[in-house]
């Protein structure tokens, strides 16, 4: 019983160790241009929740490092997860604590403008035109060249993550400027895009890969832990191998381009 329990540990070893070696890198090999970090200058993002760009923050905080400009919108005020540890925070208000992690995670990735018009937390689509109000005037007043949000099915189809994208296309479609700039749409790199049911019609853009240097994947470690009030949710959404494990398994970010006649075409079938 005891040898058949070794040979099945040593086989699923082997699985994890193939996978890892060559099926994940193969999978997410299409790596991001390297102008993308030389040339943008202005950057926008816009996300639902306070620790919604912990997905992103490798490639954010590289742009922040290469002389770009961050501007972070965080839509909603974040009161409706249950486990929310406000212990951590030693305050009762849920959206002042998870908004002073926020702050803390801007410094870390070099984030300088942090802007959160307090939306009701997991009701984001009810407040779609009020919300894309916002964002058109940010992409007015920041003129980005690069507009950072989630894709279409909201990385895991939470009902927030999908407004904020929507918010985000129409805040764009309505302010015009779409011709001047790229929309960078936040994915997953794979095998977690397959079992999240992350998609995206890729008639309209290709998926990239951002691979994270070590010191990169530390500076994404110490982001996570700065949202330690959502610590039980970060457990559960990396299956329970933890952000540090999970980062180290999976070094990669993986992005959407839409950008000239493809993101007209994007925003016209919106």
């Amino acid at each position: 019983m005891k040898f058949a329990l070794l040979v099945r540990m040593i086989a699923a070893s082997l699985i994890f160790l193939l996978f890892f070696l060559w099926i994940s890198p193969r999978f997410n090999n299409n790596e991001l241009p390297k102008n993308m970090l030389l040339n943008s200058k202005r950057v926008l993002i816009v996300f639902a929740h306070t620790d919604d760009e912990v997905t992103n923050s490798g490639f954010l905080s590289e742009l922040a490092r290469s002389g770009a400009q961050l501007t972070i919108v965080t839509l909603t005020d974040g009161r409706a997860n249950p486990e929310s540890n406000l212990a951590v925070c030693k305050i009762k208000d849920i959206w002042k604590c998870r908004q002073a992690e926020l702050y803390k995670s801007a410094e870390i990735i070099g984030i300088k403008r942090v802007v959160t018009p307090e939306f009701p937390d997991s009701n984001l689509d009810m407040h779609e035109d009020a919300a894309s109000e916002v964002v058109k005037n940010l992409i007015f007043q920041e003129r980005p060249d690069l507009l950072f949000t989630m894709e279409p099915s909201g990385l895991n189809g939470n009902r927030d993550h999908i407004a904020a994208h929507r918010i985000a296309m129409k805040a764009l479609k309505k302010s015009g400027l779409n011709s001047d700039l790229k929309v960078i749409l936040s994915t997953l790199p794979f095998p977690l895009s397959l079992v999240l049911k992350s998609q995206m019609n890729t008639a309209y853009a290709q998926k990239y890969s951002f691979k994270l240097k070590k010191e990169v994947i530390q500076r994404k470690i110490k982001d996570v832990e700065v949202h330690a009030s959502q610590a039980v949710t970060m457990q559960k959404v990396t299956g329970g191998l933890g952000p540090k494990a999970l980062f180290y398994w999976i070094n990669y970010e993986s992005y959407f381009i839409l950008e000239g006649e493809k993101l007209s075409q994007f925003l016209n079938d919106f």
